[in-house]
């Protein structure tokens, strides 16, 4: 198989690897394996969103609102989380949210093992390239506990973008922020000169 003008002599199917099919919720969110595809994320976002408290599914709820609008069902039902991601193709939606919720990619290799990943402008290094080793796979996506605007089903966004504030506690004084845009670029594009004047600014 020829893909991007490299000749595989062997190519591996993990669709039926039942471990990176797994969702597995913790007191620190959710843990994502790398194969489940977009609806099956809607649908655990959308449980989460019914069964938690708001307070700690804010993040999945912006989630859930650009997976309802993310391509068609026909697509979301093929499509998984862990191609999406590392497609890196900034037009792509979710790696601009999953980004602003500071969530971590867990990746394993033969040689080195397992080792986690932040999931931030420095992981793509170009159009359709990451800081993936070429011996390293994607087990999981971990989304921490914690609003695009909306549009019709359409492959592609023109731009897209995730945001995440925090306040300190009983202020309106911002403690962190993290914006990131998507299709804007060849890669994903964080704001920090930005989201760094921003901190520790009051918002009215």
């Amino acid at each position: 198989m020829q893909v991007k003008g490299v000749h595989h002599s062997l190519v591996i199917y993990a669709g039926s690897v039942s471990d990176l099919h797994t969702v597995t919720w913790g007191k620190d969110g959710v843990s994502v394996g790398a194969v489940c595809t977009l609806s099956s994320l809607k649908e655990e976002m959308e449980r989460a969103a019914r069964e938690m408290e708001a307070e700690r599914t804010r993040g999945y709820q912006a989630l859930l609102q650009t997976l309802q609008c993310l391509a068609g069902k026909q697509i979301r039902n093929m499509a998984t989380i862990g191609v999406n991601i590392l497609s890196a193709n900034p037009k792509y939606d979710l790696n601009s949210v999953l980004a602003a919720l500071d969530c971590t990619l867990q990746v394993q290799s033969k040689e080195n093992g397992t080792r986690e990943i932040t999931l931030n402008e420095e992981l793509f290094t170009g159009f359709g390239k990451t800081a993936l080793r070429p011996d390293e796979v994607l087990l999981s996506i971990d989304i921490p506990y914690s609003k695009p605007a909306q549009r019709r089903e359409f492959a592609f966004s023109i731009v897209n973008a995730g945001m995440k504030v925090v306040f300190r506690k009983g202020s309106n004084k911002v403690e962190s922020l993290n914006i990131y845009y998507g299709g804007v670029g060849p890669t994903l594009v964080k704001v920090g000169h930005t989201c760094q004047k921003l901190v520790g600014q009051c918002v009215d």
